[in-house]
């Protein structure tokens, strides 16, 4: 396991807490804090850093772009290649994203939140930090995400190092399987929380459940949200606990 800041929204979910989900994993929030302490804080290597060149970049193994004045990519460094490519991501590779705008990669639900504060770190010249859940069919991954204002120009320096890593288990994690009539609405739209990336049931209740083969192999029509779990991860007051019926393509996505 590896481990750094501990999202909010990652502590509900352990602490075994009903609601949007299934079951929940059963393990007491006593026996979480007994993890925490044990293990060691980890920090971005380049946190405390002001060498945010593109050549120390490009050596960094934490997944890093930049961001000009308009929100578009103008580079991205071989972490981001390497990621792509062991998560699914082939026809992703960097030089097929410059020049696209990041916006065209964040859920319409999480646009104005990731588009202020990015123009915020352009107009304040203060970075602003983020913690995120981008986990992968067998392994949770939290990720840290530092934008820093570009010290080489009028951008955005985007950093995003793995904060805490390890083998799915517990009840949290039970998989089920991918099936159309249960996830699937009127118009074969697949709805998946872009933070935890569980998938939604379709009816009442807002049930969010694991289905890992849709993370292995995205669906053709997939919709973006955030269930109400990891609407803490976010603000409650800058989003809320629904889903979206904007639907793209898999092959639409800037990342996985």
């Amino acid at each position: 396991m590896r481990l750094c800041t501990y999202p909010k929204a990652v502590q509900l979910r352990w602490s075994g807490r009903e609601g949007s989900r299934g079951p929940g994993t059963g393990e007491s929030i006593v026996r979480l804090m007994m993890r925490l302490m044990k293990e060691t804080t980890m920090q971005s290597s380049l946190r405390d850093s002001t060498n945010l060149s593109r050549e120390s970049l490009e050596k960094d193994p934490a997944v890093s772009f930049i961001l000009d004045g308009d929100l578009r990519i103008v580079y991205c460094n071989e972490a981001w290649d390497k990621f792509a490519v062991e998560n699914g991501g082939r026809g992703l590779e960097r030089q097929k994203q410059r020049g696209r705008s990041v916006m065209d990669a964040i859920p319409a639900l999480l646009k104005q939140l990731f588009e202020g504060r990015y123009r915020k770190v352009l107009s304040s010249r203060q970075a602003w930090e983020h913690c995120y859940e981008c986990s992968s069919p067998t392994v949770y991954r939290s990720f840290r995400m530092v934008s820093y204002p570009d010290p080489e120009g009028e951008g955005v320096v985007v950093v995003n190092s793995i904060a805490a890593e390890w083998p799915h288990e517990g009840e949290d994690r039970k998989v089920c399987v991918p099936d159309e009539m249960i996830y699937g609405d009127d118009h074969g739209t697949i709805t998946m929380c872009c933070h935890c990336r569980r998938t939604r049931r379709v009816g009442p209740g807002a049930v969010w459940d694991w289905v890992p083969n849709y993370l292995e192999e995205p669906p053709k029509l997939i919709s973006h949200g955030v269930c109400a779990v990891c609407t803490t991860a976010y603000g409650r007051n800058r989003v809320r606990p629904r889903y979206t019926r904007t639907c793209v393509t898999s092959k639409d996505r800037l990342g996985g």
